[in-house]
C-alpha cells in the first residue's frame, strides 16, 4: 500500500487533489488551509456547490473507482491544503 502526502496549493481556481496514478481502492484525506474554508467536489467544483471543509480541518473520502477525482477550490484569497494519499 502506498501513502504520498503532499501539499497542494489552493485558490479561486478548481485544483485536482487526488493523483493521476490514484487507483481504485485510494482513500484521500485533506485538510483545509488554516484561515480558509476548502471547497471540494468533482471538477467543477465552486464555493456555491462544493462540500465545506472548515479551516484547520480535515476530511476523508474513499475513491473506490480508478476515474474518482477529488478536486479543491477556496471561495477567495489562496491557500495550502495538505494531502495524504493512502491506496494502491
Amino acid at each position: 500500500m502506498a501513502v504520498v502526502a503532499a501539499q497542494v496549493s489552493v485558490g479561486t481556481a478548481a485544483v485536482r487533489l487526488s493523483l493521476d496514478s490514484d487507483s481504485g481502492g485510494t482513500s484521500v484525506l485533506v485538510q483545509a488551509p488554516a484561515g480558509a474554508t476548502l471547497f471540494v467536489g468533482g471538477p467543477a467544483v465552486t464555493a456555491a456547490v462544493g462540500f465545506p471543509v472548515a479551516a484547520g480541518s480535515t476530511l476523508a473520502v474513499d475513491l473506490p473507482n480508478v476515474a474518482d477525482e477529488l478536486w479543491g477550490v477556496l471561495a477567495s484569497g489562496s491557500g495550502v491544503a495538505a494531502v495524504l494519499r493512502v491506496g494502491a
